[in-house]
């Protein structure tokens, strides 16, 4: 079943429901760690979370064809950016790329549940949010 509108949300959730946030379990045992820029000062972290069956009304992405259970009722993540108190927010600062092994290293279905990619399915969200977000933490 794919999400294409409200009303479909609607009755394959039942209608209202509280949405928790999702917690991402890191592997904390993997002494792997990809680099960052260390020039990048910022102030606080904002955790951005995206409500996928919206995100889906918006276009034909690959990935709501098919959505998860766990998409379909749960806020997911968007990204976890560096930001300031005043002045503009660090982006694209440069370092790692992210690779395929960082990815497995945390657990690529903890990833793909909770970091959902719903435009192409891969990991070209992820990689994109690290490039312009990650690099600079």
């Amino acid at each position: 079943m794919s999400l294409a509108n409200a009303s479909d949300f609607a009755s394959l959730t039942g209608g209202e429901q509280i949405l928790p946030s999702p917690v991402f379990p890191i592997n904390a045992a993997q002494p792997e760690a990809l680099v960052a820029s260390t020039s990048a000062n910022f102030d606080f972290y904002v955790l951005s979370q995206s409500w996928q069956p919206y995100f889906c009304t918006t276009g034909n992405f690959q990935g709501c064809r098919n959505p998860t259970p766990y998409m379909s009722t749960k806020l997911t993540i968007h990204g976890l950016w560096p930001n300031n108190e005043q002045g503009p927010n660090p982006a694209d600062c440069g370092g790692s790329s992210l690779t395929q092994g960082d990815i497995n290293s945390v657990g690529a279905d903890d990833v793909a549940q909770y970091w959902p990619d719903v435009k192409t399915g891969g990991w070209t969200f992820v990689s994109n949010e690290w490039d312009k977000h990650g690099t600079c933490s």
